[in-house]
């Protein structure tokens, strides 16, 4: 009877020594960036490919920044063969002025709005057209543009520096304005006038760079990379259209002459 209990009681401890051996365990696999194997039968091992993202925060989460950027361009148009006729002769100039506020809403991540202004100045002067008209083209044409946009940006510290980043974003905007269109004689005299109606939208990836001059104030520059544009302008003579003009356009490489350079103050919120 001894011998027999010893028996089952030795069966008894196998069993729960297997049982425990066999058992299913669970691991949490941790959040912190990395792979992990799940299949405990085997070795877990670790997998790092070193890509992270930036320690430094250069915008602090609750950061409310308010700034403006300005651009200019110049540009002499000459040499600009038209059918037959001499060559036109102008001048245009494009100023820009972009008062914008941002919000940031996660460390380097912001929100904003900007409010863009251009003024555009053309100027032709001298340029015959043989065949068409027996006097020289003469004539000016400006406009004034007012568009929205609702953009975002990530500030992705270059080197993990706290006074360097690289700016990555875009904007979509929407807008329009107005402007004239003047005919001058070759006695310098104003022939006919015409009003000038303009709507336009777009849609860019703008990146740039900032610099952290201060704690509390950067020195930004952006340009217009790639994205797509759409612009109409509308021509009227005493409320009658006279001319339409639809300009549908697409960037896939940056721009040099969108470059807007400008200062933004940021200010702690919360």
């Amino acid at each position: 009877m001894k011998k027999l209990f010893t028996t089952v009681l030795s069966l008894l401890v196998g069993v729960a020594a297997f049982a425990q051996n066999t058992q299913t365990s669970t691991t949490t696999i941790p959040n912190d960036g990395k792979q992990y194997c799940s299949d405990l039968s085997v070795t877990a091992k670790t997998y790092d490919r070193g890509i992270k993202g930036p320690k430094v925060i250069f915008s602090p989460r609750g950061t409310l920044a308010a700034g403006v950027k300005v651009a200019y361009k110049n540009q002499n148009d000459v040499s600009i063969q038209v059918l037959e006729g001499s060559p036109l002769n102008g001048n245009t100039r494009t100023f820009s002025i972009i008062p914008q506020i941002f919000y940031t809403f996660k460390h380097n991540h912001a929100i904003g709005i900007q409010f863009d202004y251009d003024r555009l100045n053309y100027v032709a002067k001298n340029s015959a057209v043989p065949g068409f008209t027996t006097e020289n083209v003469n004539g000016s044409f400006f406009t004034n543009t007012y568009t929205g946009r609702i953009a975002y940006r990530y500030y992705n510290p270059i080197a993990n520096s706290r006074r360097f980043a690289l700016i990555l974003g875009g904007f979509v905007g929407v807008g329009g304005g107005n402007g004239q269109l003047e005919q001058i004689d070759d006695f310098f005299e104003t022939k006919s006038t015409y009003k000038i109606q303009n709507f336009n939208c777009s849609l860019f990836f703008s990146p740039g760079i900032a610099i952290a001059i201060s704690d509390l104030t950067m020195f930004e520059a952006c340009l217009e990379a790639l994205g797509v544009s759409y612009e109409r302008n509308t021509q009227t003579d005493d409320g009658k259209v006279t001319g339409t003009e639809s300009i549908f356009g697409a960037r896939w490489r940056p721009d040099l002459l969108s470059l807007k350079i400008g200062l933004t103050f940021q200010i702690p919120v919360m």
